[in-house]
């Protein structure tokens, strides 16, 4: 367990920032210091000591992932779709910078290209249930709640304490009419 586990954020960023003066090259030093920041909510710093250590190896798919993070909760969406994007190119495996530039794409209402990354993660990670409750989420904006649902079910199974996904299916049920031409009641049931 790190420090920042433990939810000791000042005195991790204390430690790495004396790594930092030890060792001004380390790239893992100011990643894992940005880290810190955004656990402490300090997103501009955070990303700030992201941008250094990609200077110091631009390699690193982690530091886009995680300076895309810090960009999502700043709201600069840009930015954090081009950072998820360069850490697929570096890693084309990993499910979660996929899964995060779909809720990305999500927040922007560019639905189609959030299901399409949604679609890829899932391929990639198939007992991700967020990832299907995201995608559930999406298609339920796109008013294709039979999709939807089955997304949410997906979800539940996968992991059946997820209250957001019952949440959310709960949602989706109750907002149809009940003469619906596209939602099912019979292929939907609970």
């Amino acid at each position: 367990m790190t420090i920042q586990d433990k939810g000791e954020c000042d005195k991790a960023i204390a430690d790495f920032t004396e790594a930092i003066r030890l060792d001004p090259q380390s790239a893992s030093a100011y990643y894992d210091r940005g880290r810190a920041w955004a656990e402490k909510g300090d997103y501009g710093k955070a990303i700030t000591d992201c941008t250094e250590a990609i200077r110091l190896d631009p390699q690193s798919a982690i530091v886009y992932y995680n300076r895309g993070r810090a960009w999502y909760f700043k709201q600069e969406f840009d930015k954090a779709i081009a950072d998820y994007s360069e850490a697929i190119r570096l890693d084309p495996k990993d499910a979660k910078a996929y899964h995060n530039r779909g809720y990305t794409w999500n927040n922007k209402q560019e639905y189609d290209k959030a299901i399409a990354d949604y679609n890829e993660a899932i391929r990639l990670d198939p007992k991700d249930a967020k990832a299907y409750g995201n995608r559930g989420n999406t298609w339920d904006s796109k008013q294709e709640y039979d999709k939807a649902i089955a997304d949410y079910n997906k979800a539940i199974r996968i992991a059946p304490q997820s209250a957001d996904a019952y949440h959310n299916r709960g949602i989706t049920i109750s907002s149809q009419p009940l003469a619906s031409p596209t939602f099912d009641f019979r292929k939907n049931r609970l």
